[in-house]
């Protein structure tokens, strides 16, 4: 065989195998942005798990949060202040969950209520 044979056969070659590595390439993206989304979801629950864990220990607390908008009027300036800074970093999780589902980096299932796999 001559050189120009050898040639054909190598872009025969290459062209069966581009595709086939352009499939493991968007293979390999899909994964990582699954496991980013997995990730995504770890975080959030990480961030809200403090407040749930002290919902659950401390009864002045869980008070304050039940019955705080409805007695917001009766409360001392530090209950308001509690209950403000409470409210606040609430949502801001729900605004960060929010902003993360908008950018696609978490999944329909993870955001959406009553959303079964």
């Amino acid at each position: 065989m001559d050189l120009n044979a050898w040639a054909a056969i190598a872009t025969i070659i290459q062209a069966i195998f581009l595709p086939v590595s352009l499939f493991f390439v968007w293979y390999q993206l899909r994964q990582q942005s699954k496991f980013a989304r997995a990730t995504n979801v770890q975080s959030l629950a990480e961030l809200s798990s403090p407040f749930n864990l002290q919902l659950i220990q401390d009864r002045n607390f869980a008070q304050l949060w039940v019955q705080g908008a409805s007695r917001f009027e009766a409360m001392d300036e530090v209950e308001r202040y509690q209950f403000k800074s409470l409210l606040i970093w609430w949502l801001i999780i729900h605004e960060n969950i929010f902003y993360q589902h908008k950018e696609e980096l978490v999944d329909d299932v993870a955001y959406l209520p009553g959303i079964k796999t």
